[in-house]
């Protein structure tokens, strides 16, 4: 075998079946990059291209940030499913009507969701460029709201409907008794994520229903390695941070909620569980 060859061995063979764990690996050159001057991000001395790339998520974007919009909402589609089985096993949406997905991307959760609970009405509430991109996709299953932001009444069953926003600083369309967020809170600082916590709980209706799906800090022994590449991956995000269950439970009570369950997952590590209820 010559030098300049490779064979891929029985672990990395893994990502050939994995598209969501490839695209990954991908992803982390930023943070690699990031990395490759640890002191100088540990005393947050320089700008990183972590904070660059993430500059998608605010209010003016431009055509740099479109192509990151695109490129990282396909790689949470492509790593929803092992999120999505997670959460099916650990929560039932037996008695969800209408689901509001917040930063849903291109609906790979609502679909995961819908595939099970064929009677859910699904929507996704996410950026005006996050939805533009899932258009473009030309999906079979996209419906685009109407400006006023209400549902469609003529979509198809099973269909996943788009609702265009920025739900930090718009109001929450509201009639949906269920409201998840999946892996979003964790990406936000503390002020953004209590403002959104009592902005969702003004929104639910009576007995309505928040699931919140993340990783989570302070899990299992064994998960706890993830919290040294978490801590890492914020830093250099310059926000964010991998909250506890049980601060995740005080901010919910501070924002009104008052009955709040936490639900066990098998791998921690890809998220964890929790719902509160109005």
């Amino acid at each position: 075998m010559s030098t300049d060859t490779y064979g891929l061995g029985k672990h990395g063979a893994v990502l050939l079946s994995n598209p969501g764990l490839l695209n990954m690996v991908l992803h982390h050159e930023h943070l690699y990059r990031d990395l490759a001057d640890p002191i100088a991000l540990f005393k947050g001395n320089v700008p990183t291209e972590l904070a660059s790339y993430w500059s998608y998520t605010q209010s003016d974007v431009t055509a740099a940030h479109k192509e990151a919009t695109a490129t990282y909402s396909q790689l949470m589609a492509d790593t929803q499913p092992m999120v999505a089985a997670q959460v099916l096993a650990a929560y039932s949406f037996s008695n969800t009507k209408r689901m509001l997905d917040l930063g849903g991307g291109t609906g790979a959760f609502l679909r995961a969701v819908n595939a099970r609970y064929e009677h859910i009405e699904a929507t996704v509430y996410d950026l005006p460029a996050v939805i533009e991109s899932a258009v473009k996709n030309n999906r079979s299953d996209v419906n685009l709201h109407h400006e006023s932001g209400k549902a469609d009444s003529s979509n198809n069953k099973n269909s996943v409907q788009f609702i265009a926003g920025n739900f930090f600083n718009d109001p929450l369309p509201d009639g949906y008794d269920t409201i998840s967020v999946v892996r979003i809170l964790h990406d936000h600082n503390t002020d953004a994520v209590t403002a959104l916590l009592k902005k969702i709980y003004l929104s639910l209706p009576p007995d309505g229903t928040l699931l919140i799906a993340e990783p989570m800090a302070n899990t299992r022994r064994a998960e706890r390695v993830g919290a040294v590449y978490f801590n890492c991956y914020f830093l250099a995000m310059n926000q964010g941070e991998p909250r506890s269950i049980q601060t995740l439970e005080r901010m919910l009570q501070e924002a009104g909620f008052s009955k709040i369950d936490h639900h066990p997952t098998t791998l921690p590590l890809v998220c964890s569980v929790m719902t509160a209820t109005k």
